[in-house]
């Protein structure tokens, strides 16, 4: 349910969000599989971790991923919680630069920590329903 949650999140989030994209991050793409059905075969293993070690509001983030080639498009959203309250949530292409906060956010009104979590995902089609298949996550915790 959350997961679903948070995919909706990122639509909304990814169809607002700016065109321009620094590329960051390193990228693996392997020659794994992945089934018609959008769910990624067991015989690899996607990652996702973060390339900073001290992630604040108002640093920039970015990650390392690692998804099968027959991947075309992967993405990355990141959300940021403080308890139960969203405060910042965005979505972008693999190698997208994280701007924690962004410009505008509850997160920047409010100040403090937050704990983040960010998926690796992307979208794939069963029929002509557009599903979303996650891949992988981390979790971190952001200063204020």
């Amino acid at each position: 349910m959350l997961r679903a949650l948070i995919a909706g999140l990122a639509i909304v989030v990814s169809m607002n969000a700016g065109t321009g994209f620094a590329v960051a991050g390193r990228s693996g793409f392997d020659a794994g599989l992945t089934s018609r059905g959008g769910t990624p075969k067991t015989a690899f293993t996607s990652s996702l971790a973060l390339d900073q070690t001290d992630p604040h509001l108002g640093s920039t983030v970015t990650f390392t991923v690692t998804a099968p080639r027959s991947v075309k498009a992967p993405r990355v959203s990141v959300m940021c919680s403080q308890g139960a309250t969203l405060v910042y949530g965005e979505a972008g292409t693999f190698d997208h630069a994280f701007l924690l906060g962004a410009a505008s956010s509850l997160w920047l009104e409010l100040g403090g920590p937050a704990d983040c979590t960010a998926d690796l995902f992307y979208w794939d089609y069963v029929g002509q329903q557009q599903i979303y298949v996650w891949l992988a996550d981390v979790t971190f915790s952001a200063r204020g």
